[in-house]
């Protein structure tokens, strides 16, 4: 049965008055809140790189085309464009589904009640009825003309999403302008009260944690069965007549390793007896240390210069050597390179993190350094302000420095980094109850994603550590468990 000419005609104002709704109502939701709009588009695991100019361009691109749509004379240009535009979020949403390792949230607005299922379905029928329009249309439209229009606009839609995708992809990944994603990768497991805040990680393997604490600093507490088992030990050492003044726990089973760096001793040991024996008594006035093996360690000194990284072998002797080229001074050499030293031991790699800039050093065993790269925080200069008390010798800073990285961990070949910046496109609200962890793949220096530690009794995170698809994390007298999902232990090394 042939259709009238009326028919179509009401057909078509029928669909066009429901693009200039959907289109102009978009718009206005997203102009209306266009913070949280904006912040949205830049947790997009998809185009979170151009999420500062989309932002602007969807709801302008809307008003202009549901504009088109009223004026008759532009109505058909209107039709081909909202095609166009539908088709793009359609592809968006079905990329999101299908291949995206993570679900960002809702778009806003009536929108923000459908699921991302029933918002592709959504789509693909304004979609249909954007074709419908077109073919309705009171014109004499030849219809393998239009047809092959409409092929076209689809390509160029499509293949402008994957170009975008991709590139964004690549910006966010190695060029990143402090641009985040959260996946929600990880989950809270459980919480644990240590009673008291003098708590530090020790170390970590095989599902058990290991806690020295700063006010008792030969008593152990190890942590298994994800927090509900508790063990406490006490270490006991062959000499215990040296002025101790900061003696920390470094637990790599099946050994533990005691250290002050005031006095410059070192004491090694069995975890199955807690039995420490001192092996090395010289002159390192070391503040980290981090075990590589049995007998040989990598540790940060301070020396009138400024500090430097070392490396001390039990096995021929105590036998110390330096790399002198491994941190590099900004300002004075002392505050404007501290920092973090980390060992992976699944990669057999020392990392070391500067505080107060956006980089990172990796170095092997040896000392020799195997790459440098940079966090996504855009601080690369320290900024750090320094002053001399003339009467004391002393140098001091005269204000707070920006702390761009506050605590780091290192496992399977990746970095976590405990970031003190809130980066762009964020909520601000979670800033004020949850501290951020971005975690980066150290073979080639890529951002992989970021996720959120709760605060504890609005105690922020202070120390964490990663061992396998845990997480720990110390904050005030709590420490959190967190499980790490295939997102980010399939990046492992």
């Amino acid at each position: 049965m042939k259709l009238t000419a009326n028919f179509k005609s009401i057909v078509t104002e029928i669909i066009v008055l429901l693009y200039v709704l959907l289109f102009v109502y978009a718009a206005v939701s997203k102009l209306l809140d266009f913070e949280n709009f904006q912040v949205q588009l830049g947790q997009s695991p998809l185009l979170s790189a151009f999420a500062g100019w989309l932002s602007w361009l969807v709801p302008i691109s809307e008003l202009f085309i549901a504009g088109l749509l009223l004026v008759r004379r532009t109505r058909l240009y209107g039709l081909y464009l909202s095609f166009l535009l539908m088709v793009f979020f359609t592809t968006y949403i079905f990329t999101i589904l299908n291949y995206s390792e993570s679900i960002p949230c809702s778009c806003g607005g009536i929108l923000e009640r459908m699921d991302w299922n029933e918002h592709l379905w959504f789509n693909v029928f304004f979609v249909a009825l954007s074709v419908l329009g077109l073919f309705f249309m009171p014109f004499d439209l030849k219809f393998r003309k239009t047809v092959l229009i409409l092929i076209s606009l689809a390509l160029i839609s499509i293949v402008s999403f994957v170009v975008l995708y991709k590139i964004s992809l690549r910006i966010t990944q190695y060029q990143n302008t402090f641009i985040r994603n959260f996946p929600m990768a990880s989950r809270k497991l459980s919480e644990v009260d240590l009673g008291y805040n003098s708590y530090y990680f020790a170390g970590a393997s095989e599902g058990k944690v290991y806690l020295g604490n700063y006010t008792a600093p030969l008593e152990i507490l190890v942590l298994e069965n994800d927090g509900l088992g508790k063990k406490h030990f006490r270490i006991s050492l062959d000499e215990t007549d040296l002025p101790f003044k900061s003696v920390q726990v470094r637990v790599n089973p099946p050994y533990f390793y005691a250290f002050d760096g005031t006095v410059s001793c070192l004491y090694t040991g069995r975890i199955s007896d807690w039995n420490g024996r001192l092996q090395y008594k010289g002159d390192l006035f070391v503040d980290q240390v981090v075990c590589v093996d049995s007998t040989r360690f990598i540790f940060r000194e301070q020396k009138a210069k400024g500090s430097i990284i070392g490396k001390l072998d039990l096995e021929k002797k105590g036998a110390v050597t330096y790399n002198t080229t491994i941190l590099e001074k900004q300002v004075d050499g002392v505050f404007d390179v501290d920092g973090q030293l980390l060992f992976d031991k699944t990669s057999k790699e020392g990392v070391y993190i500067y505080s107060y800039r956006n980089q990172y050093t990796g170095i092997d065993t040896d000392l020799n350094v195997l790459y440098r790269g940079q966090t996504i925080d855009t601080i690369s200069q320290a900024k750090i302000k320094i002053a001399t008390v003339q009467n004391r010798g002393q140098r001091k800073m005269s204000e707070p420095a920006l702390v761009v990285t506050t605590s780091a961990a290192s496992y399977g070949g990746l970095l976590f980094a405990h970031s003190g910046i809130l980066g762009r496109f964020e909520p601000e609200e979670m800033w004020s109850v949850a501290s951020i962890v971005d975690i980066y793949r150290l073979s080639d220096r890529s951002y992989i994603t970021s996720i959120y530690v709760h605060d504890m009794e609005r105690k922020k995170m202070n120390s964490f550590v990663v061992e396998g698809n845990r997480l720990y994390a110390i904050a005030g007298t709590k420490l959190a468990l967190y499980e790490l999902d295939g997102l980010i232990t399939s990046k492992y090394k």
